[in-house]
């Protein structure tokens, strides 16, 4: 059993901002089982979120 973990959109955007690293293909896997379209690109770089 899996324990809890957030919406595959929040998987995304934790992966894109580097402060996690969720597999791409259960991203992709869950957005589709989901029906979700994500598109979006990154406007900052991780350091200035620091």
């Amino acid at each position: 059993m899996r324990g809890m973990q957030p919406h595959p959109t929040v998987m995304r955007i934790l992966n894109n901002v580097g402060v996690a690293r969720y597999a791409t293909q259960d991203i992709e896997d869950r957005l589709r089982r989901d029906a979700i379209l994500m598109c979006g690109r990154l406007t900052t770089t991780p350091a200035t979120l620091a």
